[in-house]
């Protein structure tokens, strides 16, 4: 599969028709989120996808994960592409600071799920509940 994201195509529609660097910067959490720090995002997050996670989609479909010897086996790919998701922070994109993350917004977010889910949705299902798995804990788990 040879899906690219277009960074530049999100950078217009967040720049020259939201108005989101201004609009951002003005909410207390993203004061320092600047239109520099939204492309550099975009960026990486496109190479990402279009380098780590499409070229594996082909092999989810076609051999899919199995249960063998008491483990799932994931397809070719997927669980190196997992790991370099996980050690690239993208998980915790828009989760807070202090919960480990890189408070950035959900805008962004949003950005790099719809292009993970374009590039290989079955690779992209997994982490897909890892924010609302993070929004209810965050929001109803008892602290001590």
């Amino acid at each position: 599969m040879d899906y690219q994201p277009r960074p530049e195509d999100v950078r217009f529609l967040l720049n020259a028709v939201l108005d989101a660097p201004a609009r951002l910067r003005a909410l207390a959490p993203f004061a320092e989120v600047d239109e520099a720090l939204q492309s550099q995002v975009l960026e990486e997050a496109g190479r990402f996808v279009g380098e780590v996670v499409a070229p594996i989609n082909r092999g989810g479909d076609e051999i899919g994960c199995r249960f063998a010897d008491g483990e799932v086996v994931s397809p070719p790919g997927f669980r190196d592409a997992y790991r370099a998701f996980v050690d690239g922070g993208w998980p915790a994109l828009s989760a807070a600071p202090e919960d480990g993350g890189q408070g950035l917004p959900a805008v962004l977010e949003a950005v790099l799920y719809e292009w993970l889910a374009a590039a290989n949705h079955g690779l992209t299902m997994a982490p897909g509940l890892l924010h609302g798995a993070y929004a209810c804990l965050k929001h109803h788990a008892a602290t001590n």
